[in-house]
């Protein structure tokens, strides 16, 4: 084996991609020989002297290929460390739309390969009974044409236009899985993230570095963000967002691209033992009302609704599977005879209480105890 060769054998393994020819041809598009040797010998975070010293390199060298890399987003620099991204999903985002090539290599593997990788790791993960790291987040619109859910047990951390009430600074980015894959002319401005008004590890300051990224994005007002939030619904885009009591950002999500939404919809494993996990809601369907016009089955991506024939009646009705139903709610408000009732089905506690920093298990992993404790009863 050559050692250019090794270089990059050496850094699929890392991600544990070796025998993966097609995550290989990525970092092969984005990595040039020369770079693959200096990234192989990264294996920790490192300082430019220890580089230097691993590499033989010269210092005024070194640190401008390494300065390039960051550019690239193939590294990064906390302090005076630098260190590749710790997952493959993390070097995913930040090395898009760094060039066309590069979005093409990483989308060919996604839909070849790596979403039923991303599916597998998901499906094991539940089954140990850990949590999720995404959920699913009920539409706005659906949450209003339920008025028979009483208002205290929507909870606060489940409903958008509370997080968007209690903000004081709203932005809506490009989607990080549409702007590189592009399988759909779907909005590319859909990934929300915001500073709660309680929030003190967020600041302004960062999300002016956001805004200098893309200095043409504007802060939105509460009201222009729930009107942002309703036109995405009504296109057919679900609210997905991180796994704990608390909201702080939301992904409006599509089928085709979605690299969460993605695997689970198409890999095939049962939905209750994957990521994301589905919302505390359910939809049903009152067949009496039910016209059969089948608009519930072309808004349900997950495949939830089929039509079946029921006893007295000449026409076909909608039904929904509960087993498949993700909760998401944008069936329920598009029934053009309101025959869609939208309820509770879960505790609260089917959300996890845990931090920001579990959902991505940094840290210690979760011992039984842990995982139990985090899905202890508790109320409204």
């Amino acid at each position: 084996m050559s050692a250019e060769k090794d270089a990059y054998q050496k850094i699929a393994e890392r991600y544990s991609m070796v025998d993966s020819e097609l995550f290989l041809k990525v970092l092969k598009g984005m990595i040039t020989p020369e770079e693959s040797g200096i990234l192989a010998k990264l294996d920790k975070p490192m300082t430019l002297a220890d580089l230097v010293e691993k590499t033989g390199a010269g210092e005024d060298e070194l640190k401008s290929k390494l300065d390039g890399m960051v550019k690239k987003g193939l590294i990064g620099l906390m302090g005076d460390r630098y260190s590749m991204p710790t997952h493959a999903m993390l070097l995913c985002h930040r090395t898009q739309n760094k060039s066309d090539e590069v979005d093409k290599l990483w989308t060919e593997f996604f839909f070849k390969e790596w979403r039923y990788t991303i599916a597998e790791h998901s499906h094991k993960r539940r089954l140990t009974g850990m949590w999720s790291t995404h959920r699913i987040v009920p539409a706005l619109q659906a949450l209003a044409a339920s008025p028979h859910i009483p208002k205290e047990q929507i909870l606060p951390y489940e409903n958008y236009e509370e997080m968007f009430k209690h903000s004081k600074m709203i932005l809506f980015l490009p989607c990080s899985c549409r702007t590189q894959h592009r399988q759909c002319d779907n909005k590319m401005e859909v990934c929300v993230h915001v500073i709660l008004d309680d929030d003190d590890r967020r600041s302004e300051k960062e999300f002016a570095g956001i805004l200098q990224r893309w200095p043409e994005l504007k802060p939105l007002t509460y009201q222009e963000a729930m009107d942002e939030m309703y036109a995405l619904e009504d296109a057919g885009l679900g609210h997905l967002s991180l796994n704990f009591p608390r909201l702080e950002e939301a992904c409006n999500w599509c089928e085709c691209c979605c690299r969460v939404v993605n695997p689970l919809i198409y890999a095939g494993y049962d939905y209750d033992l994957m990521d994301p996990t589905k919302s505390r809601y359910q939809a049903s369907i009152d067949q009496n009302t039910c016209s059969g016009c089948q608009t519930c089955m072309e808004r349900c991506i997950f495949g939830a609704v089929e039509m079946v024939k029921v006893p007295g009646s000449k026409k076909m009705k909608a039904s929904i599977s509960e087993k498949s139903c993700m909760g998401c709610g944008l069936c329920v408000y598009t029934c053009p005879e309101q025959a869609i009732r939208f309820d509770i089905v879960r505790p609260p506690e089917h959300i996890p209480n845990i931090t920001r920093e579990q959902v991505f298990s940094w840290g210690p992993t979760p011992s039984p105890e842990d995982i139990k404790k985090a899905y202890e009863p508790r109320s409204y």
